[in-house]
């Protein structure tokens, strides 16, 4: 174990004396004749034997001294982390109830920061959090440790790559990039949902993709013939064009599957309503059945299942 100061250098028999006979200098300063008897006497013998082991370490090599010294500071290291180490086991978070549910969080529609910094540690946030931790933070490693991470995600939400509530897909995907360890069993149960871990620039760039594809797929087919002149017709009547329309199912479709676990191939979804509750957590509104059409009719645009694509 590493020593980073070392008053057994500097002044060895000091050091040695206040390991070995801490109340010395209490019982110099004390008066000892107003004592008890049978207190004064026993105060009188542990400065006589005090004084005697002193003139012991005066009379020893300087390199012997130096030894004894520096060993006697490793020992009294190594006690000092056996009891903090000891202190730390006790302390509330590592007790077996602040164990994290994996099954039961990857089910969570999103993780807030401190959600997601208990979780990281492996530990349930119901249980484990900074409010509860602020207080240790000077005297445990793992409060000290918490605030740092907690901090980094705190940082990552002010740039925008975080929010206060993040989905597990997009949270587990940022993590993954900025190499910050997260459970295995967190990550397991949260991909056998079927959610995507994925963050927002690469489902970008697969749903840009996607759209440069029917983009290029429209663009070889024959130019349909010119419509006759319409009666006028207000803007707002006007609607999408067929590619912007696709682009848009595109955008739907994709991120229906890639961040809410939509599966097309079953009758019963519970997309529809996750998507509508959080519209309306932002202050926007969208029933759950206009959700559902869209969804049903954007379903065409997803690639056929392994299994078809392999006949």
């Amino acid at each position: 174990m590493a020593i980073t100061s070392y008053p057994w250098k500097d002044d060895p028999i000091e050091f040695v004396m206040r390991v070995k006979f801490p109340f010395e200098r209490a019982y110099r300063a004390s008066s000892i004749n107003v004592r008890l008897p049978e207190r004064a006497q026993h105060d009188r013998d542990y400065l006589k034997r005090a004084s005697d082991y002193r003139q012991q370490l005066g009379a020893m090599p300087r390199e012997e001294l130096l030894a004894m010294a520096q060993a006697l500071a490793l020992e009294e290291a190594h006690k000092a982390q056996a009891k903090r180490d000891a202190e730390e086991s006790q302390r509330f978070f590592n007790d077996p109830r602040a164990a994290m549910d994996a099954h039961y969080w990857s089910r969570m529609s999103a993780w807030t920061i401190d959600e997601a910094t208990a979780l990281s540690f492996g530990k349930d946030p119901r249980y484990v959090s900074w409010d509860k931790l602020k207080s240790l933070v000077q005297v445990s490693l793992f409060a000290k440790a918490y605030r740092e991470q907690q901090e980094l995600f705190n940082r990552a939400r002010l740039a925008g790559q975080l929010w206060e509530s993040t989905l597990p897909g997009i949270f587990l995907a940022w993590a993954e990039r900025m190499k910050v360890e997260m459970p295995a069993d967190l990550v397991v149960a949260v991909k056998d949902l079927g959610i995507q871990i994925a963050d927002w620039k690469s489902l970008h760039d697969r749903l840009q993709t996607r759209v440069q594809e029917l983009e290029a797929a429209l663009a070889k087919q024959p130019a349909a013939p010119a419509p006759s002149p319409p009666t006028a017709v207000p803007s707002k009547a006007k609607g999408f064009s067929s590619l912007e329309r696709n682009s848009l199912l595109t955008l739907v479709i994709g991120m229906a599957t890639a961040w809410y676990g939509y599966d097309a191939s079953k009758t019963r979804n519970s997309t529809a309503k996750e998507i509508s509750d959080e519209l309306q957590r932002v202050g926007l509104s969208l029933s759950d059945d206009t959700i559902r059409k869209f969804l049903q009719e954007a379903r065409d645009l997803l690639p056929p299942p392994e299994t078809e694509r392999k006949r």
